[in-house]
């Protein structure tokens, strides 16, 4: 899970990485977090939020709400923490909880 940067805030990028990469998962795999089965099905990010800047870590958390399609069902609320590296290129995000 990775991207890259360009000229947009950390905020910004991550959320154009994760939601092109969680719409990319499920269209190529109907069981894309293996890890995660209570995440089978959700193959819709409703709602995405993250920090605008980063830490002196170069991290930044983001918080998802995922579902089933875009209403109905029952939602999700996830956690991610998001990692730059020194150039400000967003080298990968992984679930926190």
């Amino acid at each position: 899970m990775s991207g890259c940067g360009v000229d947009k805030s950390p905020g910004q990028i991550a959320v154009s990485t994760i939601t092109d990469d969680w719409e990319g998962f499920y269209v190529a795999s109907n069981d894309p977090f293996p890890s995660r089965p209570d995440l089978a099905g959700k193959d819709t990010l409703r709602e995405i939020h993250c920090q605008d800047k980063t830490t002196p870590q170069r991290t930044l958390t983001c918080t998802l709400v995922v579902g089933n399609g875009a209403s109905g069902g029952t939602a999700m609320t996830e956690h991610v923490l998001v990692t730059f590296d020194a150039q400000g290129v967003l080298r990968k995000w992984t679930f926190t909880g």
